[in-house]
């Protein structure tokens, strides 16, 4: 099988999916009404999209040189690369999303906590602790809390 004909079946198998999850997201949002599933069948749509972007170009970067294009028209591929690194990069996003759903109603934070670069790291580890167990008494014990320590810049 061609690079191109592996790249199209692989679109296409995405495109499909895309195109089933689209139509139920907006199916279920219409029944459910709500609107955070009609927002994600338009997430999915701008999927689907990029799939038909990346086919088409796909298709006119495989076509052979002609009398306007001496040498082929492989240069449509710096086109499509774009569209396909961005789906790629998409769907890895998509893949984190779900993984963050399975957290449901929880709350989640994440932040960096500035501190001063010479403290110990007793010091500092002391001071990010309470930071964390102030976060939970203010959004419960369950709050999934994720602190970065950076130093200062400057010091």
């Amino acid at each position: 099988m061609t690079r191109e004909k592996e790249l199209s079946v692989v679109t296409l198998v995405g495109s499909a999916g895309n195109l089933l999850l689209l139509t139920f997201k907006f199916v279920a949002g219409i029944v459910a009404g709500s609107s955070a599933m009609m927002a994600d069948a338009v997430h999915s749509l701008s999927d689907f999209l990029t799939d038909l972007i990346v086919l088409v170009f796909m298709r006119v970067s495989a076509r052979p040189q002609d009398a306007g294009h001496a040498y082929g028209h492989g240069k449509f591929e710096t086109l499509e690369s774009p569209a396909l690194v961005a789906n790629a990069w998409h769907h890895r996003s998509d893949a984190f999303s779900s993984i963050g759903a399975a957290i449901s109603n929880r709350i989640a934070i994440e932040a960096h906590v500035r501190l001063d670069g010479d403290m110990s790291l007793r010091e500092a580890h002391d001071i990010v602790s309470g930071v964390e167990h102030k976060l939970r008494e203010r959004f419960g014990s369950s709050t999934l809390v994720t602190l970065h320590m950076e130093p200062l810049h400057g010091d």
